[in-house]
């Protein structure tokens, strides 16, 4: 639980939280972001099928994200080039 967040933990269980996974977004050696799933239904309960899905979800995400940080980047330098 990240130290800069007080507080996180205890918002987690008022939203009745039965179940939570936090997996990190991380692409080609960066990490974008966290995927943080929570389920309340006491029935539920994640697993290591959710667990192997989550983590191909926030591969898949943290692609997504890199690429399109990568492609504004581009854009920006493009422009600086055009005006330069």
């Amino acid at each position: 639980v990240d130290p800069a967040r007080p507080g996180l933990v205890e918002t987690i269980r008022e939203l009745g939280t039965t179940s939570a996974m936090a997996v990190p977004l991380v692409a080609r050696g960066s990490v974008e972001g966290v995927l943080f799933l929570a389920a309340s239904d006491d029935s539920r309960r994640y697993d290591d099928a959710d667990a192997a899905y989550a983590m191909e979800l926030a591969r898949r995400i943290a692609l997504a994200v890199g690429n399109a940080r990568f492609y504004a980047a581009e854009q920006v330098a493009r422009r600086g080039a055009e005006d330069g």
